[in-house]
């Protein structure tokens, strides 16, 4: 089964909740669904029809800040597209990661409203956001005309489908948003809808497979410029591409390219649970095929592991990094990447003591790593060690060989004495 497949077999919380009539049954079933609405197979292909071409000759991040079952990643490829997503249900976050990463993908989601995060620079974005969803947060990003007065004071609420426009407008160099036709009719109230180059109207039952019988949607572009003119135009099944758009987006290697980062507090569990004692000692140690670390301190390991691991690694179309390597410093934890030289523990000094004594901290090799480490390292002289073949046995003293051909002693000297074909000669 195809991961595009597989992606799309992922119900949305819209298609699977009981439908119920009236206000009040609206109200609850909106707030049990988050307004999550996926978005038919065939929109998604007409939008790649547009972006696909445009990002092609390299390596470019796509961003959707509400991803749900990750479907509008469909047209992507591991080769030119690194992707970032984000959305409320960490579950399907999660399984939307693992099936991607199989496929060689790299990725960068996060299981958390697009309220509480901050987005780097992206090539593009393709959004279809919840609609009328109250964001609520302290550290909600201001933005004007969208922000509002909230439970946390001014400039702590945002609807979810103005907020999550916004957001992508202030990333993505392209955005595609699919969007309901009321929030078309203010668009410009928005930063950035002078980018605004063409707007296709959609069926009304473009989301009958997700339980809406009947809604009025559009999906607009924006391009990452200032745009002279807007396209018009409307789509439906039997439409096979979008027209030719004056748009274009930066590749990777030109663009801020950082991790989505948590605006706040994470709410999930801290990865440092040392209390602060002010000790600075650090204690390496043999940890199956790894140097382990040990502290005494939660502000010496954080600060530590910071220095250690160094820049996090993002892949392109002119090198592509293992999965596991998420960071450039990680391999110096490899007791094997120190046994090319000609002292593995001088080999660890280097990489680790010297680093960490110019800062203050007190290292100590473990006598078990160091014994572990000069074992391998023997190890490894052995294995690079030519072929080769000796044998010893005691020979006599003296022997005569008959010579065979007639030749130099020395075939490089040609003052060496020769040895004559037929000749007897002692050699002791």
């Amino acid at each position: 089964m195809s991961w595009e497949r597989q992606l799309l077999q992922i119900a949305s919380k819209g298609s699977t909740a009981e439908r119920g009539g009236g206000l009040k049954a609206l109200a609850a079933r909106r707030k049990l669904t988050q307004s999550q609405y996926f978005t038919p197979s065939w929109l998604v292909n007409l939008i790649w029809s547009a972006l696909g071409p445009i990002t092609q000759d390299g390596r470019y991040s796509i961003l959707d800040n509400a991803m749900g079952s990750g479907r509008l990643f469909a047209g992507a490829n591991p080769e030119n597209h690194h992707l970032k997503g984000l959305d409320t249900d960490s579950e399907k976050v999660e399984l939307v990661s693992e099936i991607l990463k199989e496929q060689g993908f790299s990725v960068d989601f996060a299981g958390i409203g697009m309220e509480s995060v901050k987005l780097p620079e992206v090539s593009a974005a393709i959004i279809n956001p919840p609609f009328s969803i109250t964001l609520s947060s302290p550290d909600i990003k201001p933005m004007t005309n969208i922000t509002n007065y909230g439970n946390f004071g001014p400039d702590s609420n945002a609807l979810s489908h103005e907020y999550a426009l916004q957001q992508a407008l202030d990333a993505a160099d392209v955005v595609f948003a699919i969007l309901p036709d009321s929030q078309v009719a203010t668009l410009e109230k928005y930063k950035g809808y002078d980018r605004l180059c063409a707007i296709f109207s959609l069926p009304n039952d473009t989301f009958k497979a997700e339980g809406v019988t009947s809604v009025k949607t559009s999906l607009c572009v924006f391009a990452n410029s200032k745009s002279n003119s807007m396209y018009h135009g409307s789509l439906d099944r039997c439409s096979t591409a979008l027209p030719n758009l004056p748009i274009s987006c930066r590749r990777l290697t030109d663009l801020k390219h950082t991790a989505i980062s948590t605006r706040g507090i994470e709410a999930n569990e801290p990865k440092i649970t040392l209390p602060v004692t002010d000790d600075k000692r650090v204690r390496l140690y043999a940890k199956g095929e790894y140097i382990g670390i040990r502290f005494y301190c939660g502000l010496t390991q954080a600060k530590v592991m910071n220095t250690l691991i160094g820049q996090k690694l993002y892949s392109d179309h002119n090198h592509r990094y293992p999965k596991e390597a998420t960071h450039r410093g990680l391999s110096k934890f490899l007791m094997q990447a120190h046994l090319f030289g000609d002292d593995p523990i001088s080999s660890v000094h280097q990489h680790f003591t010297d680093v960490l004594s110019k800062q203050g901290y007190e290292v100590i090799l473990d006598p078990q790593l160091c014994y572990r480490l000069r074992k391998l390292h023997r190890k490894e002289q052995i294995a690079q060690t030519p072929y080769g073949k000796w044998i010893y046995q005691v020979g006599p003293d003296v022997a005569l060989y008959d010579a065979k051909t007639t030749d130099l002693v020395n075939p490089e000297d040609m003052m060496s004495p020769f040895i004559e074909s037929g000749e007897k000669y002692e050699l002791a």
